[in-house]
């Protein structure tokens, strides 16, 4: 089975399965790259690789190869680099949550906490990153992860600190979690029969988490509600607002939110199918350059190997040659003079 034919099988179910729960999609993610990697690498080095290895080698070979210019591996090598952004976006969410959920085991009080919560409601749908229910009320956390510093604008608009301008697309983060606050609301109260929305409303508390501890989020909302790692547990803690939970209502919201989920499916939202297509097409290409830049040198080498043992073959024949002539003369030197010294 040829490398592409490999690659082409261990790709199919992902490709077709475009629909997996959140710990699944990861698995799938690190199962693709892996796939790429190998049909690439075939030999273990000892190190761990990464698409950037991947995509510099192939780079190299392309450069080697005189292919700069081709648009099939130009665009392998672009959706590479894509696959590459899109498996570092879904991993950086994870990280943050990660981050998020180390930060609230120092809540002080006892909580249930939810993570990845689906819901609907209205054609509206949500998906609430962390859930925290305590007698302080429910806390819906939406979590912030990213590797540069980013600032929430006056209006609620999420953007790099270095650059503020909103543009289509931008994501408003208090809308988000007013959403979020919307459904889950309105989820409760249609699967516990409480119409009141406004007494619900002083029990369901949104938060913004920013979660990566190196680098800094400037908030010019004034919301109130946009947290840190390092303050979220004392925010939640010591939060005196709203209505209290007995410890049954908090069991009683947290059975009632399980109950709510809708199926906890994602979508690869990334063209796999595409990935393969070039990917494969493009190391065709590859390896047919490298198959046809080899013949030349291959040939030369054997007519030159062939000279070099004619060469051989001409110096010992001549040396045979030469030896049989000289061991003539002396056995006929040696006889000739034997026959003088009788004469004599």
């Amino acid at each position: 089975m040829s490398r592409q034919e490999m690659l082409n099988d261990a790709l199919e179910p992902i490709i077709h399965n475009r629909k997996c729960s959140h710990k699944e999609l990861n698995a799938y993610l690190d199962q693709c790259e892996s796939v790429l990697i190998n049909t690439v690498f075939e030999e273990k080095h000892g190190e761990k690789l990464y698409l950037d290895h991947l995509i510099t080698h192939l780079q190299d070979l392309i450069d080697d190869k005189g292919l700069s210019d081709d648009e099939r591996v130009i665009e392998m090598i672009n959706n590479l680099e894509s696959f590459k952004v899109y498996i570092k976006d879904v991993k950086k969410g994870t990280k943050g949550e990660r981050f998020t959920r180390k930060a609230l085991d120092k809540l002080t009080i006892p909580s249930n906490i939810l993570e990845s919560v689906q819901l609907s409601i209205d054609d509206i749908n949500t998906e609430d990153d962390i859930i925290v229910i305590n007698k302080n009320g429910l806390f819906i956390i939406e979590v912030k992860y990213s590797d540069n510093d980013m600032c929430i604008t006056k209006d609620g608009f999420y953007v790099p600190n270095y650059n503020r301008n909103v543009s289509l697309g931008t994501r408003n983060v208090l809308d988000q979690v007013s959403n979020e606050r919307h459904v889950l609301m309105n989820a409760l109260s249609k699967k516990s029969g409480i119409l009141d929305l406004q007494e619900l409303s002083k029990k369901v508390h949104g938060v913004v988490l920013f979660a990566n501890k190196k680098h800094r989020l400037f908030d010019e909302s004034n919301s109130g509600i946009v947290k840190y790692c390092y303050n979220i547990s004392s925010y939640i803690s010591d939060f005196n607002q709203g209505l209290k939970l007995s410890n049954d209502e908090v069991e009683e919201y947290t059975n009632l939110i399980r109950e709510c989920e809708v199926s906890k499916e994602y979508d690869i939202d990334f063209d796999l199918d595409q990935l393969r297509t070039s990917f494969i097409e493009g190391l065709c290409i590859l390896e047919n350059k490298i198959v046809t830049d080899q013949k030349e040198p291959v040939i030369e080498d054997v007519k030159s190997s062939l000279k070099n043992k004619i060469k051989a073959w001409k110096l010992d024949l001549a040396s045979a040659s030469i030896g049989g002539l000289c061991t003539g003369l002396l056995i006929f030197s040696y006889e000739y003079f034997m026959k003088n010294k009788k004469l004599i």
